[in-house]
Parts: structure tokens; sequence; C-alpha cells
């Protein structure tokens, strides 16, 4: 499994760069961490497969933290976290592009 998340900030048209990102798995007792990055200039991060990726398909929560984002700007958002849980094969590449403002979120499946 590859999550290929891409970030567009709405307010301003531009990518997302720098925004911190969590993937997480869900567990029998609440979520696991497996991965944490920043999106790249183009607002991109690619993650990885983890290694002990299970079978059968497995619900992901990845979230971005948009109240350190806007921080940087001198906007204070309504939403602060942008929290998305999805579904997902182990042999599956999820491309999840996110459109954000400081008011309003879009997520979709990407091709």
């Amino acid at each position: 499994m590859t999550v290929h998340v891409r970030i567009t900030d709405t307010s301003f048209g531009v990518p997302a760069a720098d925004v911190d990102v969590l993937l997480s798995r869900r567990v029998e007792d609440g979520w696991q961490e497996v991965l944490r990055g920043r999106t790249d200039p183009e607002g991109v991060l690619v993650m990885p497969p983890p290694a002990d990726t299970q079978s059968g398909s497995a619900l992901y929560r990845i979230e971005c933290d948009l109240d350190t984002y806007y921080a940087v700007l001198g906007v204070v958002p309504l939403i602060a976290r942008l929290t998305v849980e999805v579904r997902v094969e182990p042999d599956a590449r999820l491309s999840l592009p996110l459109a954000f403002s400081a008011h309003s979120v879009l997520a979709y499946r990407g091709g």
C-alpha cells in the first residue's frame, strides 16, 4: 500500500507546502502511528508501504496540521486539523487529493 497525498490551499490557490501529515492504522485498541512526514513545495507527500503491512483491507487515518500551517501565514483557521479516514487494500496505490482553506475542506479519491 502506498498513499500519495496532494494538498492544495484554496485560500491562496497554491500547493500547501510544509504541512505536517500523520498516517495511522486502525488497530484493535485504537490507532497506531505508521508514518509521519511533511509535504514538499508542490504540496505532495508520498507515504511508502509500512514494513508490517497486514493482509486484507485496513482503515487508515490521515491527519494534516492546519493550525501550524496557517500560523506561519498569520491566519487562525476554523479547521485546526484535517482528518480523513479511508479504507485501503494492502496492494493498493491510493491517490488522495485534499483541498482546504481556513474554513473548508474537500477530500476525494484521485486517479
